[in-house]
């Protein structure tokens, strides 16, 4: 009989231990993320169109070659991560530099990439000025630190392919931008060269996978550490989110994506809209309280360069603008 009673209790624990594994595994699921990141902003198909109508037929005409229209970055924000463990307090903004590769079969080129637009990415020091290193993801490859080497790339590799866009592939687009000091550098009109963002702001979206995401239909959604980085332009109106700053100008837009490699959108996850507003704040290193004029902001939060207030130290002419202003 004693038996019988204990292995009844047995089971009623056992029991009620499983109802509480199984409650609580449900309420991690249903457990609401934090505030919206940042760097997050509504879809808004029309910039991606605005690149792929007026800039992105002039760059495949210029180069005689179909350009890239977007970018599956593999593991981005493990790189990221791997940013903010190798440099620590030192990495505090990341350049994404605009850039075309040299010819076929040159050093580091990627089968089949020659002269096609790619992205290097430079974690920075304190103000954007100093760059860490440089780093790239190659088509259909995923970064990770253990081959390190495959994803480095050496300064002077950065210089050429970023000089191959600006020299060779951005006089192509340069007349779709208006004809203003914020878009020159040293007297000549420019696009975009390179985007800063802020430490903060990326570690953000790096969290933002961690958290339970759901669909309408209650189906559970799985970010992947994976980003999809498309070419977008803005209208004769700019950026709304920065007082009509940038207009016309090139810029990058970031997507989340799923097990499948499709996007996901923020805002048609379950309860989206009840999760708190961003931070109303970011770093004072990549964006100046004043709020000057030169303070560009894309969608993403990041800072177009030019103008020179926001391009990394000496990058291609800036260095000597500064000068001449200090004389």
């Amino acid at each position: 009989m004693k038996k019988r009673v204990l292995s009844a209790c047995t089971n009623l624990l056992g029991a009620f231990i499983l109802i509480f594994f199984v409650n609580d595994i449900n309420a991690q699921d249903n457990a609401a993320p934090p505030r919206k990141p940042y760097m997050f902003s509504y879809k808004n198909p029309q910039y991606l169109k605005n690149f792929n109508n007026i800039k992105l037929p002039l760059l495949d005409d210029h180069t005689n070659t179909m350009q890239p229209r977007s970018f599956r970055l593999g593991n981005f924000l493990g790189m990221i991560e791997y940013f903010n463990d190798e440099y620590g307090e030192d990495f505090e903004c990341l350049h994404v530099y605009i850039a075309a590769y040299s010819d076929e079969y040159s050093a580091h080129v990627p089968k089949n990439c020659g002269t096609l637009l790619t992205l290097i990415f430079a974690p920075a020091t304190k103000n954007s000025k100093t760059d860490l290193g440089y780093f790239t993801i190659p088509p259909n490859e995923s970064f990770d630190e253990n081959y390190i080497e495959a994803f480095t790339i050496e300064q002077k590799i950065y210089k050429e392919w970023t000089d191959n866009y600006i020299t060779k592939v951005m006089p192509a687009i340069t007349g779709t931008v208006d004809d203003i000091p914020a878009n020159q550098i040293n007297g000549d009109r420019s696009d975009t060269r390179c985007i800063t963002y802020c430490k903060e702001d990326l570690l953000e979206l790096v969290n933002e996978p961690t958290f339970p995401h759901f669909d309408a239909h209650s189906n559970k959604i799985t970010i992947k550490t994976d980003m999809m980085a498309s070419f977008a332009a803005f209208d004769e109106h700019g950026n709304p989110n920065n007082h009509d700053q940038g207009a016309k100008r090139l810029f990058i837009q970031f997507d989340f994506l799923d097990a499948k490699g499709k996007i996901v959108h923020l805002e048609h996850t379950r309860g989206f809209e009840d999760r708190p507003a961003a931070k109303t704040t970011t770093c004072p290193d990549c964006h100046p309280a004043d709020k000057k004029v030169n303070d560009f902001r894309s969608l993403d939060n990041g800072q177009l360069c030019p103008p020179c207030d926001n391009c990394p130290s000496g990058y291609s002419g800036c260095g000597e603008i500064k000068k001449k202003k200090r004389d």
